[in-house]
């Protein structure tokens, strides 16, 4: 009965609530009535009869002591304009009638005098003693009419009948403003909550109320919304940034639900392994479960032998207090291009230790080289200018020293030689290996330099800025293999926009220009331009090759 109850609309429990007060209230009128009857009605008619037994009495006492009846019967005779009593009798004081009232049908005169007032049935009998002087002379029997209470009951229907009314008025009215203040704003938010239920549209808002319960209520319920949907939001936002991050790094999210009791079924998470992985793998799965602890493993995946792929396995349990049930919740990973990369790092730490070895090696043939020059040189000075060795003697140290430029390269590229930038006149340098420019090149090749007006100072290190001129100048001579014209310049360049795009690196500035310009193969028309240029904190070089020589390549110092 209490489910039912509790199943039903608001209105209609209220229905049911006032009929139930109605029924009571019906239950406590039959009770108002019969205590009315008893603490309010008798009392008022006993009262009543013994008011009127007084009159009586009163004037009847001297026609008792006289013994005049007739007296006594026009005594009597006045209560005709009293309906309800229904008999009086006088008696003497030995219980002799001696005058009576008794309309048609009166009941009887009782037979046994007895001092006090009983009810009957439809009348209340009232014997008094009448007295003079403690003296008795008399009897009094007063017979009053009570009507039964069937037939008061219509004047106390009336009264429950106004009284329903009244109630089902007030029902009316409460069940009207139950449902205009109570059971519609229930209602719309019942509809909002299966609406967002239903749709998941967490945007959603009822109106707001006065500042009563359910005004308060939907109050909290718009924040409850609001609030749920910046989580919905949020928690969108994260689950976005968990599935880049996911994808990011090659992860794929895996949940297994673990059984209360038996062994855990695993065949999602083989599937993922190689076969003859497979036994290792369950083994060590089933060891972190039992352990209730992480693991991380990895293994082959299965695939194309020769495509040999890699994934790593991370996994920990989890525990649902509120449910008791466990759950095995980890990520995959392919590894694969980790492990590549790997063995890539490992074979780049191999050739640097290559790269560390050549250095050394370099630097010892460098040592050498440094002094065979300074023999030669000796030599050199100790034989007499005509000597035919001499020329022989130039060779051998022309040959050491390329020796050394390479050896510098090498030194350079095992990072065991120094970078030391340096405030450097690159005309001073150009003018500085102009007489060494010319005798690498030979006497069949022509050495011109056309050096800028104003200071040409640039900051780079001085030993390769060197190594670079006498590079582009070796390319030069070999470019020109019947002799020719070397042109070494330095001049100040604006370097715009549209221009700064073709150069890899450069920026729009201002430029100091280191040019090498040779005249090619002779007889053919053709020429080959080598271009340095330097701003502060940065340097490029260019060898621009025209005609058949040697082709266009850039070269990016090591130096800022």
């Amino acid at each position: 009965m209490n489910r039912w109850i509790r199943r039903q609309p608001i209105r209609r429990k209220v229905a049911l609530l006032m009929g139930a007060a109605s029924v009571v209230a019906l239950l406590l009128a039959g009770v108002a009535v019969v205590l009315y009857e008893f603490t309010t009605f008798r009392p008022r008619v006993l009262r009543d009869a013994k008011t009127q037994a007084e009159l009586i009495r009163g004037n009847s006492v001297t026609a008792l002591q006289l013994n005049d009846r007739e007296a006594m019967r026009a005594n009597l005779d006045t209560l005709r304009s009293r309906p309800e009593i229904l008999s009086a009798t006088l008696f003497d004081a030995d219980g002799t009638v001696q005058a009576r009232y008794a309309p048609r049908g009166a009941p009887p005169p009782p037979s046994v005098l007895t001092p006090g007032a009983t009810f009957y049935p439809g009348r209340l009998l009232l014997i008094d003693r009448i007295a003079v002087d403690s003296q008795p002379i008399g009897w009094l029997s007063l017979q009053y009419a009570v009507p039964p209470l069937w037939l008061r009951l219509q004047q106390y229907g009336i009264m429950v009948a106004v009284v329903l009314f009244a109630l089902g008025i007030a029902s009316a009215l409460l069940l009207g403003m139950l449902g205009r203040s109570v059971t519609v704003p229930l209602l719309r938010l019942a509809g909002a909550a299966r609406e967002i239920t239903e749709t998941g549209n967490y945007r959603l808002q009822v109106p707001p109320r006065a500042g009563d319960e359910i005004g308060v209520l939907t109050d909290a319920f718009n924040r409850m919304v609001a609030t749920a949907a910046e989580q919905q939001v949020e928690l969108r936002q994260n689950e976005a940034r968990l599935r880049l991050a996911l994808d990011s790094a090659r992860l794929d999210a895996w949940v297994l639900d673990l059984p209360a009791d038996g062994p855990p079924l695993l065949e999602p998470l083989l599937a993922r392994v190689s076969p003859p992985d497979r036994a290792g793998v369950a083994a060590q799965i089933g060891a972190a479960i039992a352990e209730r602890s992480g693991f991380k493993l990895e293994f082959r995946a299965p695939g194309n032998p020769g495509d040999e792929r890699w994934t790593a396995l991370m996994g920990r349990i989890y525990r649902d207090e509120a449910t008791g049930t466990s759950r095995l919740i980890g990520v995959a990973q392919d590894v694969t291009e980790q492990r590549r990369t790997e063995q890539q790092l490992i074979q780049s730490q191999r050739m640097e230790a290559i790269g560390n070895l050549a250095g050394g090696i370099a630097h010892d043939f460098n040592n050498l080289l440094t002094a065979i020059i300074g023999y030669l040189s000796f030599v050199q000075r100790r034989l007499p200018p005509d000597a035919q060795v001499r020329e022989d003697l130039t060779e051998v140290e022309r040959a050491a020293r390329r020796a050394a430029a390479l050896t510098s390269q090498l030194l350079s590229y095992a990072r065991r030689q120094m970078v030391v930038p340096a405030s450097v006149d690159l005309n001073a340098t150009v003018s500085g290996l102009t007489p060494m420019v010319r005798r690498l090149v030979g006497e069949d090749i022509e050495v011109e330099t056309e050096l800028a007006e104003t200071d040409g100072s640039v900051r780079v290190d001085p030993g390769q800025l060197e190594q670079v001129l006498l590079n582009l100048v070796a390319n030069a001579r070999d470019a020109m293999p019947a002799g020719g014209a070397l042109r070494l310049r330095t001049r100040h360049v604006t370097l715009t926009p549209t221009a700064a795009r073709t150069i890899p690196e450069a920026r729009p500035g201002q430029y100091i220009a280191l040019e090498v310009e040779d005249t090619g193969v002779i007889p053919t028309p053709v020429s080959s331009t080598s271009r340095a240029m330097y701003c502060p904190g940065r340097a490029r070089f260019r060898r621009r090759a025209r005609g058949s020589t040697s082709p266009s390549r850039w070269r990016t110092p090591a130096w800022g």
